[in-house]
């Protein structure tokens, strides 16, 4: 407590004003104040800033004497018998962590930590950039009006083909759940890469690796047009479910459909077929060769 803080509580508290109002005032907690009243208030229970700077200021060099003192009674562990146990319990433990884990920095640390385990884009093969096969996906989520559901979208860097499931919590487990959902159909064999945008719904990307056999990759921060294949299939998602359009009523049947319309959708740069038309055909043409 500073000298100022005391004569603004002394100027408060001499005018009835209550501990609750002193505590707004100052932005200190009520218990704060309270103690500090009781513990340096006058004889003639008036609460005076010099009276009370003065007492606190001769607590604090009594309890450096105390410490000091008590400091210099203790026996000086060098000197120390091995066979004194008497005298253990003054003994500094040495090297022995503290019961509760430090939490300044950790964040920052498990956020390092993550950042680490992801493959950036940068490491991905340049045969992707090519669009020359199919298998290669881009995934991102759409957000709900009620922030915690989503939409999961992977789509086909060839082809365009869109793949879609709601999350209901948009958890980072659920997100990997729903996207091992998402490709039970395909192959593991054939399905090459994913590129993800940065979003915490992905930090379980190593279990999807294992389990989907693939590998994936992350965009850089803030380059969306990194994964532009799934950018503007986003979009045309946004046709049928503008922003700030309510997720919690829509079903996956319904999603369903909206993603076959989509699919069935001719495109220019595929020669006017469908991202089904290529997809499919071409999954066919691959079954067949194994």
């Amino acid at each position: 407590m500073s000298k100022d803080e005391r004569i603004q509580i002394s100027a408060l508290y001499n005018q009835n004003h209550n501990i609750a109002n002193i505590s707004k005032y100052l932005k200190r907690p009520e218990c704060t104040i309270s103690r500090e009243i009781s513990r340096n208030k006058s004889d003639n229970k008036t609460y005076n800033y010099s009276i009370a700077h003065k007492l606190a200021k001769q607590r604090r060099i009594n309890l450096n004497k105390e410490r000091t003192n008590s400091t210099k009674s203790k026996p000086d562990s060098c000197n120390l018998k091995s066979d004194s146990n008497n005298w253990i319990k003054y003994l500094k433990i040495l090297g022995k962590k503290g019961n509760y884990r430090r939490k300044y920095g950790t964040k920052i640390r498990e956020l390092e930590r993550e950042k680490l385990n992801k493959k950036n884009i940068s490491l991905r093969p340049q045969i992707v950039e090519q669009r020359s096969r199919l298998g290669d996906f881009e995934g991102d989520t759409i957000v709900g009006l009620e922030k915690n559901i989503h939409i999961l979208t992977h789509v086909d860097r060839k082809s365009g083909y869109l793949i879609a499931r709601l999350l209901k919590t948009a958890t980072a487990e659920e997100t990997r759940d729903q996207t091992l959902i998402s490709f039970e159909s395909i192959p593991k064999s054939k399905l090459r890469t994913i590129t993800y945008d940065n979003g915490v719904q992905f930090s379980k990307h190593q279990d999807t690796e294992q389990k989907l056999n693939t590998e994936i990759y992350f965009a850089n921060p803030y380059h969306s047009w990194e994964r532009s294949t799934n950018e503007n299939t986003n979009g045309l998602l946004r046709y049928y479910y503008p922003k700030k359009t309510p997720f919690k009523d829509l079903t996956q049947k319904q999603l369903d459909k909206t993603v076959e319309q989509i699919n069935d959708r001719p495109k220019k740069r595929l020669n006017y077929l469908t991202p089904k038309e290529v997809f499919i055909k071409n999954w066919k043409k691959i079954r067949l060769a194994l």
